[in-house]
């Protein structure tokens, strides 16, 4: 009977525990959820800008607007092959990360490994508009996807310095851009990840199977 009830009050903590951390990582999600959202509005205001101002992308543009109703990476994917430096593929690029990025949270829970080729595939996205892209719009987007990128991949059991790489990604959206869109929200999340919470919270996650 004892043995029955110790196994009751594990499995009770276990699912306390578990429910705690799905109740944290959610909100992340919803938030890049909803900055994909941001990302495609202000997608299309600069392809209906571009197409007017560069009918040489017109096409590109074209196939972006087209892609953006299904939305798949591959699809984006293609679109960044197809136009190689151009606006085109660096929007491509950063829609294309974040579509990674919300995969990558979504499965952390359930399949570590699935998670970390998503959040990999996110980051190399990113790196690339962010090596790429002259644009201080698209820059800044895709360092504040690097840093959440990296974050979730702490929660990974990835061996590597990922959190120190999130940490240097939030600094450099607030050095550059301390009134731009994120950030506010960069300031913050550095804030969170000096606390020991945070650091108990993803190590945790990692622990997690």
């Amino acid at each position: 009977m004892k043995r029955e009830r110790r196994h009751e009050l594990q499995t009770n903590a276990l699912a306390d525990w578990l429910a705690a951390v799905i109740g944290a990582v959610k909100p992340y999600t919803n938030m890049i959820l909803a900055v994909v959202l941001v990302v495609v509005l202000v997608a299309l205001a600069a392809s209906w800008w571009t197409r007017r101002s560069a009918s040489g992308t017109e096409q590109g543009w074209d196939a972006f607007n087209r892609v953006l109703n299904t939305g798949t990476p591959a699809e984006f994917d293609e679109l960044i092959e197809k136009y190689p430096g151009t606006d085109v593929a660096h929007w491509a690029g950063v829609i294309a990360g974040d579509v990674y990025l919300s995969s990558g949270c979504d499965r952390v829970l359930t399949s570590k490994a699935t998670a970390s080729q998503d959040l990999q595939k996110a980051v190399d996205h990113y790196l690339t508009v962010k090596s790429e892209s002259p644009a201080p719009m698209l820059r800044e987007r895709a360092i504040f996807g690097l840093a959440r990128a990296y974050e979730a991949l702490s929660g990974t059991r990835r061996a590597g310095g990922d959190m120190q790489e999130a940490i240097k990604s939030y600094e450099e959206v607030v050095k550059e851009w301390p009134n731009g869109a994120y950030g506010a929200l960069a300031a913050r999340r550095l804030e969170e990840l000096k606390t020991h919470d945070t650091k108990s919270f993803y190590d945790k996650l990692v622990a997690y199977d």
